[in-house]
């Protein structure tokens, strides 16, 4: 348990916290789905909290998005906060007009259960991110109030967290037989810093064609690039050796292919647009170094050197110039176990995309390409016997984000009284 804000308020890290003025909690905080009862007891010893002038223990379970958008200008940064609780349960556990003057004080097990929805299928998954000096996240969590008689005195505020994840509601979608989808994005470059013709590079990105993916399931990508020389005399045709800018890549760790998720933040009338790289993946680049991670075989055809002209050949009027140009196919599949699904709560929106990078020579010689996913489903489902909570404990390794959902400005305005 550790200690934030300016009050008395304190962010449960285990399933058992210590007590604090009279006030602990235990509690189950295994990843839960819909359907699914957070269970745990509130321990209160009467002596101590009368002692501390508790006047009342109320317990609540809550859900709720929120944004900070960070505005920087000249004159410093200005954040505007805004948040919605789409679910919220509350009861009173102890009250100090409960205890008999003459009742023994003893320390009292007061166990508690909250049912979450079954079947509200706008229920959001846990999150939470830093997009740039902005933030957003979506949480779920216990509070354990306890009000002082003393209105001057800050009341004890405990938060217990657990991640949520929903139900899919339709099933995965057959990759094999869906049609696909090409994408494509050419980008200018040259050798030297500012003169000489340019070159070029053109890319393309092949992915099933699917309004919804999900985990669990291997995603095929095909990366098709060319590279084509600037213009060369027509001498040059027959010497291989003068195409020495943009040479293809021939290994796939010579680029890099980036799960990235798009955040949109939007608060007090202010939007923030920001993309946190999640993980390489593919087996191309720095996802060759994912230790004990097993990566698809990639599959790598390098074609010729080929010359082609800027004009179709006329025997009368011959071609002055021509490029030489290469290509290469990479074939691979990757898949989204890392991404939580999709959102879009109003304030807080999240979408995936591929960032497809390789670097040539020369300076800012960098193609970047970017293609979106769509939306990302959470991969479990109501009838799957591995969808039990330890099914889902034991099949995910929760990242980081799944806890963090509490911080020092939680205090918000309803509880501020």
């Amino acid at each position: 348990m550790k200690k934030f804000g300016l009050g008395r308020s304190y962010l449960m890290t285990s399933e058992q916290g210590e007590e604090q003025d009279g006030i602990s909690l235990e509690y189950d905080r295994r990843l839960k789905k819909p359907g699914s009862i957070v269970r745990g007891i509130v321990k209160v010893n009467d002596q101590t909290v009368r002692q501390k002038g508790i006047e009342e223990v109320t317990i609540e379970l809550i859900g709720r998005v929120k944004a900070a958008v960070v505005i920087s200008t000249g004159d410093g940064d200005t954040v505007y906060n805004e948040q919605h609780i789409f679910l919220h349960r509350k009861s009173t556990l102890w009250r100090t007009s409960d205890v008999r003057p003459n009742e023994n004080n003893g320390i009292r097990t007061l166990p508690f259960a909250f049912d979450l929805p079954a079947n509200d299928p706008n229920l959001p998954p846990s999150y939470s991110c830093r997009a740039g000096k902005s933030a957003g996240s979506v949480g779920y969590f216990i509070k354990i109030v306890a009000r002082n008689s003393a209105w001057y005195k800050f009341k004890l505020q405990i938060y217990a967290p657990f991640p949520f994840r929903p139900f899919d509601l339709n099933p995965p979608p057959a990759l094999d037989l869906a049609r696909t989808h090409y994408f494509k994005k050419e980008t200018q470059m040259r050798k030297g810093i500012m003169f000489g013709a340019q070159a070029k590079v053109i890319g393309f990105m092949k992915l099933p064609r699917a309004t919804l993916l999900t985990p669990f399931q291997e995603i095929p990508v095909l990366i098709h690039l060319q590279c084509y020389s600037k213009p060369l005399p027509s001498s040059c045709s027959s010497n291989p050796s003068s195409f020495d800018f943009p040479l293809p890549p021939t290994s796939p760790d010579a680029l890099s292919l980036t799960l990235q998720c798009c955040v949109t933040l939007h608060a007090k009338g202010r939007t923030h647009n920001h993309a946190n790289n999640i993980c390489a993946v593919g087996g191309f680049g720095d996802s060759v170094c994912n230790a004990g991670v097993a990566l698809p075989k990639v599959e790598c055809m390098i074609g010729q050197p080929q010359w082609e002209t800027d004009s179709p050949n006329d025997t009368k009027k011959p071609a002055k110039e021509g490029r030489w140009f290469q290509e290469v196919i990479f074939k691979s599949s990757f898949n989204l176990n890392n991404c939580p699904p999709s959102i879009d709560t109003g304030l807080l929106t999240t979408q995936y995309a591929l960032q497809l990078k390789v670097t040539f020579g020369g300076i800012r010689n960098v193609f970047i390409m970017l293609v979106k996913l769509g939306n990302v489903s959470s991969g479990i489902y109501s009838f799957d016997e591995e969808s039990s909570e330890r099914g889902l404990e034991s099949r995910w390794d929760l990242p980081p984000f799944y806890w963090e959902v509490v911080d020092a400005d939680d205090d918000f305005e309803s509880d501020k009284k």
